[in-house]
């Protein structure tokens, strides 16, 4: 567990930022607008999320939390794109 801490530290260095934190935290409710209030809250820099490869009417049916925080993050977001696969 120490060696991932310190990878996470040396890469989050890399890019100029001092503390890394893994903070996990159970919300209710609409989970778009909860991960922005969340990030609103916490004064956050970054949201990352994942995506499944949903399209057209399933996506329209289902919704999609990544587009819903991409349009309403208060802060820079990344979107990391999953692929479903069949069995």
């Amino acid at each position: 567990m120490r060696c991932g801490w310190m990878l996470r530290f040396r890469q989050a260095r890399l890019w100029g930022i001092d503390t890394v934190a893994d903070v996990y935290t159970c919300l209710t409710g609409m989970p778009g607008s909860s991960i922005c209030e969340l990030a609103q809250n916490w004064g956050a820099h970054l949201i990352v999320l994942g995506r499944w490869e949903r399209q057209g009417m399933t996506e329209v049916m289902m919704g999609s939390v990544s587009n819903y925080v991409i349009h309403h993050e208060p802060c820079s977001g990344l979107v990391v794109q999953g692929i479903m696969r069949n069995g």
